[in-house]
């Protein structure tokens, strides 16, 4: 197929997938990250914190672009609307969390994007599983929302991970909230806390409340697909 072919193409399968509402909120999206980091550059902001905005405005058009590779490959594959889902982290965590300082002045943010997080894991997990199954099998609903469970799960130890190796290796960084900058009155909830113990306090939490979302949608993935299926079969 030529290039020129497939771009029309993407283009009906676009319209197809994505409403009109969910293109507005990819461009409101994207203008409001694009601020941010120029704010940021012009600011009094962190080079490391910088370079994550370039990186998190440069990850919203990469789905888009990927769709125009072979479709033998498989982020060529990916549904679009996989990029409302990431987009609205992206932009949420970087314009709300980090250039509007969410992150550091009300401490129960973070808790609450780890659940969300784990929540869109979820539907994320199970369209990956879809565009891996390649003979096009359905699933399910218990398989679906298992697949998309564990994913989610992965997502999140594997951000866990990636914020030890931040603090590690990024002089400044403060991924793991070892700093400890709000967190006062949620550690007031626990017994006493050794401050030594707050690296894996912040790294557990955050683990608790993405296992937390993630249940939440696998519960939601699953009722949704057993009525959906059982409400095509009453059809036929």
């Amino acid at each position: 197929m030529k290039f020129k072919e497939k771009v029309k193409n993407e283009f009906k399968i676009f319209r197809e997938e994505i409403s009109r509402l969910e293109y507005a909120f990819w461009w409101i999206a994207r203008i409001a990250m694009l601020y941010a980091l120029l704010k940021a550059r012009r600011g009094d902001f962190a080079h490391d914190l910088v370079l994550q905005f370039w990186a998190k405005f440069l990850a919203s058009f990469i789905l888009p672009a990927a769709r125009l590779l072979p479709k033998k490959i498989f982020l060529a594959r990916l549904p679009y609307r996989l990029q409302t889902a990431a987009l609205f982290m992206l932009s949420v965590t970087s314009v709300l969390g980090q250039f509007g300082g969410l992150y550091s002045s009300t401490e129960w943010f973070d808790l609450v994007m780890h659940v969300i997080g784990g929540f869109l894991g979820v539907m994320v997990g199970y369209m990956l599983t879809k565009t891996l199954d390649k003979d096009g099998e359905s699933m399910t609903p218990v398989i679906s929302a298992v697949s998309g469970f564990g994913l989610s799960l992965f997502f999140a130890t594997a951000w866990e991970i990636f914020e030890f190796f931040t603090d590690t290796l990024i002089e400044g960084s403060n991924a793991q909230n070892w700093m400890v900058l709000s967190s006062e009155r949620m550690i007031a909830f626990f017994p006493e806390v050794d401050p030594r113990r707050h690296v894996l306090f912040d790294t557990m939490t955050d683990l608790i409340a993405g296992v937390v979302g993630t249940t939440i949608g696998g519960t939601v993935l699953f009722f949704y697909l057993y009525f959906k299926n059982r409400k095509s079969r009453n059809n036929k």
